[in-house]
């Protein structure tokens, strides 16, 4: 799971280890820091800092960028609209999805879903 390179899985803390699982599979839901920290019986400032010490990058981040992927698989194999594909990643909106879709990938996603069709 963890994607900083400089640190082995070895070293992770299993609630690490738990938070990026309950990422993977609650992605689409609200998820914050906080509510994390709770599931895990966890110091939110302690998890913030181990997870960007493993995972590179922070817990928000990280919840968008898996969001983000799942929403490019939706937007090559299928005919969902944004709104619809932002509603099963757990976007607020389409508007909030187009803002951090073109943020990381430099295109909106309607251009990314035709530049895949194209290919």
């Amino acid at each position: 799971f963890c994607i900083n390179q400089t640190v082995t899985e070895a070293e992770y803390p299993t609630y690490i280890n738990n938070v990026f699982a309950y990422i993977a599979k609650h992605y689409y839901e609200k998820i914050t820091l906080d509510q994390l920290a709770d599931l895990y019986f966890i110091n939110k400032f302690h998890l913030a800092r181990e997870f960007k010490r493993c995972a590179g990058t922070t817990v928000n981040e990280y919840i968008i960028t898996t969001r983000i992927n799942h929403a490019k698989s939706l937007l090559r194999y299928s005919e969902k609209s944004i709104g619809e594909i932002a509603d099963l990643t757990g976007f607020c909106s389409a508007s909030h999805l187009i803002k951090h879709f073109h943020k990381r990938e430099g295109v909106t996603p309607l251009f990314y879903r035709n530049q895949w069709a194209n290919k």
